[in-house]
């Protein structure tokens, strides 16, 4: 898999992370997990501790499952992967991220070793069936999507360009009184201004870099600072330079690290 995928992946985490809905809610299944003390954990723990528990698993899990999914789904519009493909890559990647988790924090916390007998065995068939119901959650729902060949009427901007040359949008550059559209197919000079340019990319996933250049957030592979400014590399080799201003922008999207 590609910088590209992996740097969509933490997006998603990131993204999710932001969201104090999604916070709550994990918390509060948290909580009622701590509370109820399901598998036989209550057995282990009194409710504080137990508590504290189902937090560390609820957020780890939740956090290697987007990720997960996230990569995943990615990787396999961009390869032209079936659905059900896709989805089991999800499911065994999640499942096998989240056995680590579990039996690490179990190992750390209750003193449960990996080689009990059966213990491994019970703990990965029940994280599997979980993983398999959160994968096809993550598939269907936002968590795991990745933007998908763009088409001419969600991305206005594409009516412009020649049909053989429409695609995933990677980025737009300022030539003289031209906008440079880059996409996967190719590249075309379209007569707009920059700012009409990115206001026709609609729900693109992307932000503006510098006063001259726009880039798709899924299509850059690796960001590195030069000075006070940063270098963003695109899918199809090029590089973007990025102004002083809109460095704390692309901190913000995940490209650098804060």
């Amino acid at each position: 898999m590609s910088d590209s995928h992996t740097l969509f992946a933490l997006r998603e985490v990131r993204r999710h992370y932001s969201s104090k809905k999604i916070l709550a809610a994990i918390l509060g299944i948290a909580l009622i997990l701590g509370i109820s003390g399901p598998f036989g954990t209550s057995t282990f723990m009194r409710t504080g501790p137990l508590i504290i528990y189902w937090i560390i698993i609820s957020f780890t899990t939740f956090a290697a499952g987007t990720f997960v999914g996230a990569l995943s789904a990615d990787f396999g519009r961009a390869k032209n992967l079936s659905q059900w493909t896709a989805i089991a890559l999800t499911s065994v990647g999640t499942g096998l991220a989240a056995i680590m988790i579990v039996v690490g924090v179990n190992w750390a916390a209750l003193g449960l070793s990996p080689i009990t007998p059966g213990y491994l065995g019970s703990l990965a068939i029940t994280t599997f069936i979980t993983a398999t119901i959160i994968a096809v959650i993550l598939f269907f729902t936002d968590m795991g999507s990745s933007p998908e060949a763009p088409k001419s009427d969600s991305v206005q901007l594409l009516d412009r360009v020649p049909l053989e040359k429409r695609g995933r949008l990677i980025s737009l550059s300022v030539a003289d009184h031209y906008v440079e559209v880059t996409t996967t197919n190719g590249q075309e000079l379209v007569l707009i201004r920059l700012s009409d340019a990115i206001k026709e990319c609609g729900g693109e996933a992307g932000m503006q870099v510098h006063r001259s250049h726009w880039v798709a957030l899924d299509q850059v592979t690796s960001a590195k600072r030069t000075g006070d400014r940063a270098i963003l590399k695109m899918s199809d080799g090029r590089e973007i330079p990025v102004s002083r201003s809109y460095i704390p922008a692309i901190k913000d999207a995940g490209l650098l690290p804060k």
